[in-house]
């Protein structure tokens, strides 16, 4: 995981009371990486007031992102987070959850459960990038707890 400290520093004590607060964030910070065409994964680390705190990430490949639950875990304890937000984009703009996500998202829940860190939702986001302009653009946004799966 590395930290964005641009991305915190600009949305730092932002706070966020819906997904689609963390879909745009997403979207803007992996448009200004110009990361679009690959998997990112980003972790939001929150204050007990929902206030972002740190915005750390991590790239992949085109349909995947290794992430690491102990790594995660430690990210949060560091940054005294009492609760964090879990996003990534899909570069195919397909919104649907793999089984894979859902998995990781409740390993990820239930070892934050432990920590007494709340998960409060997992967002992924659509991306496409056209190859003739390089415009990336935003196909939509899916919320696991607004649909009920965190």
């Amino acid at each position: 995981m590395n930290l964005l400290k641009e991305a915190t520093e600009i949305y730092e004590k932002q706070s966020v009371s819906k997904h689609e607060d963390i879909a745009t964030i997403t979207f803007e910070i992996i448009k200004t990486n110009k990361t679009a065409e690959v998997e990112n994964f980003l972790f939001f680390c929150l204050n007990s007031a929902n206030k972002i705190i740190s915005i750390n990430s991590t790239t992949g490949d085109l349909a995947q992102c290794a992430i690491y639950v102990r790594q995660l875990a430690r990210t949060a304890i560091l940054h005294n987070a009492r609760s964090v937000i879990l996003s990534h984009n899909h570069p195919s703009g397909n919104i649907t959850p793999s089984s894979d996500d859902v998995a990781i998202t409740k390993k990820i829940k239930q070892a934050m459960g432990t920590l007494d860190i709340d998960v409060l939702d997992h967002v992924i986001i659509g991306t496409e990038t056209s190859v003739l302009s390089d415009e990336i653009k935003m196909t939509g946004s899916f919320s696991f707890a607004t649909n009920g799966i965190i």
